[in-house]
């Protein structure tokens, strides 16, 4: 197991604007870059800012107490994967100005590179340790204390239960970088690496997710979307449930209702049949095409924007206390809840059409296409067409018992917008109240 320790050597240096920082003894020193943050923080200043070499930024890292090396040097290791080839490992200190507590340097990301064939299908574990505990650090997310890179066939991704980590992949090489970093860089004293087997990191338990498999709620993945998009009740970018952007959608099982197969339920109460709904832009700023089909650059823009509306929705018609007798489509949906290893998953809600289009387009074997692509329809996956009458119970492809369903975009004050996953159209203006359709929850994550 490699591992890197900071030596006590310290410097007390000025720094202004435009010039690098020097570190290390007078016989062996380096030029390391402070970067774009910290120029920028002295040019907002107006001053110069002095940095204790030894309480603020680590000086030295040395590798099994010989050698040593920087915080943006590498060095030559080994791993139990790589044989006799020698892997290089970088670790990086990054200057952070934290909201009242001024400016500190932080280990916030290592590059291990050189990294051979032999290593593929390994997990790389990197954790950081003090000078006087054998207890790893908390390096990111405030208390995780080790980072996982998974080598799978070449692209590196975040290993078990690694999250909050940003990892760019490129050929034997990779970057992991930690989005909030919690080890000053000088408390840093030593860095381990080491490859061991690969643990899966199933979806079902907050992994890498793909199409079909099951989701962290209990129900089936049907859109992965690997750069994320904004999600959430506030649309944002940091609507996910971990505080990001979301990159997948989840379907409830095909027998998420107590009746069954998927209810027929109106879009609104009888009460607001004739109501628009306060803050829920009408066709969802969007307008179809001919023959109802809906317009295609529209579709990616609102995808992970159903919860946001549904809550609209559910703020007009009122919560329903449960799905079973909920009288309405988005409060059913919104109402749904799911249990799974302990963990309650209460943000069930009912898609809008560019994210119906993408449960259209999971129905059908369409999955992997462009969000702006629509769904053309037709038979469903794995079973009869819904022509034949046969109820759809394939739980594999959804278990689709309909083929028009509710989607939480209002088609005008009286009208709504319901999605028919055999052609792929897109139907408004029916009346909300005496028009019901199919209703299935999703979710992002």
């Amino acid at each position: 197991m490699p591992i890197f320790e900071n030596s006590d050597e310290t410097e007390q240096v000025e720094y202004h604007d435009d010039i690098d920082v020097v570190t290390g003894p007078e016989s062996d020193r380096k030029r390391i870059s402070l970067g774009f943050a910290a120029k920028a923080l002295v040019s907002i200043l107006g001053v110069s800012i002095f940095f204790s070499l030894g309480n603020t930024f680590a000086g030295n890292i040395r590798i099994n107490s010989t050698g040593t090396l920087e915080y943006g040097q590498g060095i030559a290791v080994a791993a139990a994967c790589s044989s006799t080839t020698p892997l290089t490992l970088t670790p990086n200190a990054t200057l952070i100005n934290a909201p009242g507590n001024g400016a500190s340097f932080y280990f916030q990301s290592v590059t291990v590179s050189n990294i051979p064939a032999g290593c593929t299908g390994a997990d790389f574990e990197i954790s950081a340790y003090g000078t006087s505990s054998s207890t790893p650090l908390a390096i990111f997310n405030s208390t995780a204390t080790k980072a996982i890179v998974y080598n799978n066939a070449g692209t590196f991704i975040a290993g078990y239960k690694t999250s909050g980590v940003n990892i760019s992949s490129g050929s034997g090489t990779f970057t992991i970088t930690f989005n909030t970093p919690a080890a000053l860089a000088s408390a840093v004293a030593k860095v381990t690496l080491q490859s061991t087997n690969h643990t899966p990191w199933p979806c079902s338990d907050g992994g890498p997710c793909e199409i079909g498999e099951t989701g962290p709620g209990g129900g089936i993945v049907f859109y992965v979307n690997p750069t994320g998009f904004n999600c959430g009740a506030s649309f944002s970018s940091t609507g996910s449930p971990s505080g990001g952007k979301c990159n997948y959608m989840e379907l409830a099982p095909y027998n998420w209702s107590t009746l069954g197969a998927d209810p027929h339920l109106n879009w609104s109460t009888d009460a607001n049949r004739a109501t628009a709904v306060p803050g829920l832009t009408l066709d969802a700023g969007w307008s179809l095409g001919a023959g109802n089909n809906v317009n295609s650059a529209a579709l990616a823009a609102v995808i992970g924007q159903g919860l946001q509306q549904t809550n609209l929705i559910v703020a007009q018609n009122g919560t329903c206390a449960n799905s079973a007798t909920c009288t309405y489509a988005a409060g059913a949906a919104k109402a749904y809840t799911s249990t799974v290893k302990g963990v309650l998953y209460s943000d069930w809600y009912l898609g809008n059409i560019g994210e119906v289009n993408n449960l259209c387009k999971y129905a059908t074997a369409q999955t992997g296409t462009p969000d702006t692509r629509k769904c053309s329809g037709g038979e469903y996956v794995s079973a009869p067409f819904y022509g034949s009458g046969t109820l759809l119970t394939n739980q594999a492809q959804g278990g689709f018992s309909s083929s028009y369903y509710s989607s939480s975009d209002q088609g005008g004050a009286t009208g709504n917008f319901r999605f028919d996953l055999r052609s792929g159209q897109a139907l408004s203006n029916f009346t909300k109240e005496t028009l019901p359709c199919a209703v299935r929850p999703i979710r992002a994550f």
